[in-house]
């Protein structure tokens, strides 16, 4: 079709810089089936890593579920023994297991995580997902280049150094 683009120009080619003029075009993918689809399906299917704090709680919620357990079966044992009944044993073991759950902990973690963002807020650094403060808490050096891009191959690691241990000297340029 042969259209004006005037105002309508960024409706019509949302990925193309087009400003005034006159074009025609054949649509031959839609939607998904568009390279910004294709990109935007491989963003969905990326998994995300557990940062090593998740990993620490997760292995604490699998201790503090171990403990419970260990206590509900030893307060079934001894309430058996002393002829209680067994469905208060079991009321009482569930709800010690129940209380044994540290309900606070996902809100002290959001807290943490909230109070690091606003320090790299006010280090003029943007968060956008706050596992990421935790990511950046070990980081102990960031190489960039002047426009702040990580990736360019213009920075070289010359040496390693395990402190307490060895140095290690990298050789070539670049990604080489």
């Amino acid at each position: 079709a042969d259209l004006p683009l005037g105002d309508r120009s960024n409706m019509l080619f949302q990925n193309t810089s087009v400003t005034r003029g006159r074009g025609e075009m054949i649509v031959t993918e839609t939607g998904m089936d568009t390279q910004i689809g294709h990109i935007a399906e491989l963003l969905n299917k990326t998994e995300a890593d557990k940062t090593p704090l998740q990993k620490q709680l997760d292995r604490l919620t699998v201790v503090i579920a171990g403990i419970a357990g260990a206590a509900f079966l030893i307060m079934l044992v001894i309430g058996l023994a002393k002829d209680q009944p067994f469905d208060a044993l079991f009321l009482s073991g569930v709800a010690l297991a129940i209380a044994a759950i540290p309900c606070g902990l996902p809100a002290v973690v959001t807290t943490l995580y909230s109070s690091g963002t606003r320090v790299l807020a006010g280090l003029n650094a943007i968060v956008k997902r706050l596992p990421s403060v935790e990511t950046l808490g070990s980081v102990s050096a960031i190489c960039s280049d002047k426009t702040g891009t990580l990736t360019l191959n213009k920075m070289t690691a010359r040496e390693f150094v395990v402190p307490g241990h060895n140095r290690f000297t990298v050789t070539g340029e670049g990604y080489a």
